[in-house]
């Protein structure tokens, strides 16, 4: 038997042994490791007694609260249905169709249509669209806002915004209840933490 035959017939031994084959597979890896000799069924029945055993010697650990938490929030994240409109997800790279993700009403006449959250920093993107004769209350900043009109209307502090105009809002600063006279549509980069007044 050559030397290639051999190491293929051991990794074939070790993943039968280990339970990594395909149910479909594992028959015909059964019956290609006992006709191949002795030698390797002595060491495939070795791998297979070891694997047995693995099971046995396994404790039960509590994990550090800190990597338990990171832990239980990436199973959650893993078990979050797809984000509607996420046509790409490639090693931190998204990109989101916007028109096909959901508004969802956060206040009368004002709709979210949230693109991104980040929890680890505590910030999230999201598209507001506000109708005609609409405001958003009063609220704390618990990060710094970023405001971009993209089209419409926006009064801030009495300071009437149109399509392209810009709102900075520092972390702690509160916006006092913001008006659209004609409707908006807004890009907000905020805080998932602020807080509104009722």
């Amino acid at each position: 038997m050559s030397a290639n035959a051999r190491a293929e017939l051991e990794q074939l031994a070790a993943l039968l042994a280990a339970g990594a084959l395909p149910e479909a597979e594992t028959e015909a890896a059964r019956w290609r490791l006992e006709s191949a000799g002795e030698e390797v069924r002595a060491d495939w029945e070795s791998l297979e007694q070891t694997a047995g055993l693995m099971g046995l010697e396994a404790r039960a650990v509590d994990p550090p609260e800190a990597l338990r938490a990171r832990l239980l929030d990436r199973v959650e994240d893993e078990r979050q249905p797809r984000r509607p409109g996420l046509v790409l997800d490639d090693h931190g790279v998204e990109v989101l169709r916007s028109n096909q993700a959901a508004w969802k009403p956060i206040g009368e006449g004002v709709a979210s249509r949230v693109l991104t959250i980040d929890k680890q920093t505590g910030f999230k993107t999201h598209m507001i669209r506000m109708d005609p004769g609409s405001s958003v209350p009063e609220h704390r900043h618990g990060g710094a806002e970023d405001v971009l009109v993209l089209s419409g209307d926006l009064e801030i502090h009495g300071q009437s915004m149109g399509p392209g105009d810009y709102c900075f809002a520092e972390s702690g600063s509160t916006h006092r209840k913001s008006v659209s006279r004609k409707g908006a549509m807004l890009l907000v980069r905020t805080s998932i933490h602020n807080e509104y007044s009722d």
